[in-house]
């Protein structure tokens, strides 16, 4: 484990060393659940959950993840040293 939040819906997310993204939450039900996300091999570094509720993943040169768990959805922002708009 590398970094851990805790979000507005009480599900605990977890970055690991090389194996990507974890979430456990509690269902309807009250079993709770672990979902891995593969977004990097890379180190996942910080995490923080935005407004609307997508997580937003700082990876170790991997660039900055967004995920929208909800949908599935997942946006990575790279910096490019080459590229004069980032």
């Amino acid at each position: 484990i590398v970094s851990m939040l805790l979000t507005k819906d009480n599900s605990i997310w977890i970055g690991t060393f090389s194996d990507g993204l974890f979430r456990l939450f509690e269902d309807e039900s009250g079993v709770y659940n672990i979902k891995q996300y593969k977004i990097s091999e890379k180190r996942i570094l910080s995490l923080t959950e935005k407004l609307n509720g997508n997580i937003l993943c700082g990876s170790e040169n991997d660039g900055l993840f967004e995920l929208n768990h909800k949908s599935g959805e997942i946006k990575n922002y790279k910096h490019t040293k080459f590229n004069k708009n980032g």
